[in-house]
């Protein structure tokens, strides 16, 4: 009897290991795959919450949405300096607006209804300007300044910039410049003289 309990011990402990083993590798895969889908760009995390790449609010979904049009332009090659200055123009207004959505996701179901209106609406221009980009409209025909100046929650920039702050003068702030005193004469500069 005993040498029949042995053997199933050992495979007992094998499906234990194996059962460990493929548990480890599938939360692995699952950290991995939560962790690119908040990506637009293969090293570019955005700006939002752990499960946003997975999630089914308004406010996720609307991400996915902005995150997949920004990840096709990023793998797109570039085709001159007129593209890659849009593209970047482009990526870091997305990077912005979807930095911004969960504040109106914490807001919560008593948020206004048409507070998420302009961001679906600018999204879907932007899904427009990527289009138009990827299939090969001159970029100086497509609108990339206009999408960026509609860009939705937006911290409004004020008209007049602060002034510079310089550096306070220390001659002037502290007065004159006294002279240091002069160092002891010693002997041998006495019989110089």
């Amino acid at each position: 009897m005993k040498i029949l309990i042995l053997p199933l011990l050992v495979v007992l402990l094998a499906l234990v290991i194996a059962v460990v083993v493929f548990g480890v590798k599938l939360l692995r895969s699952s950290r991995q795959q939560a962790r690119q889908a908040r990506e637009f760009a293969p090293g570019q995390a955005a700006d939002a919450p752990y499960g946003w790449g997975l999630g089914h609010t308004p406010e996720e979904r609307l991400f996915r949405r902005i995150r997949d049009t920004t990840a096709a332009l990023s793998a797109a090659p570039a085709a001159d300096a007129y593209f890659i200055d849009a593209r970047v123009r482009i990526e870091l207004a997305a990077h912005e607006v979807c930095g911004r959505l969960p504040g109106l996701s914490a807001l919560g179901p008593n948020r206004p209804a048409d507070l998420l209106t302009p961001v679906q609406a600018w999204a879907g221009e932007l899904d427009a300007v990527v289009g138009q980009l990827l299939t090969g409209t001159p970029v100086s025909a497509i609108d990339v300044g206009g999408l960026i100046a509609r860009t939705p929650l937006r911290t409004p920039t004020p008209l007049v910039s602060p002034p510079l702050r310089t550096p306070p003068n220390t001659a002037l702030d502290h007065g004159p410049a006294t002279p240091a005193p002069a160092a002891p004469r010693t002997d041998l500069e006495a019989e110089t003289e």
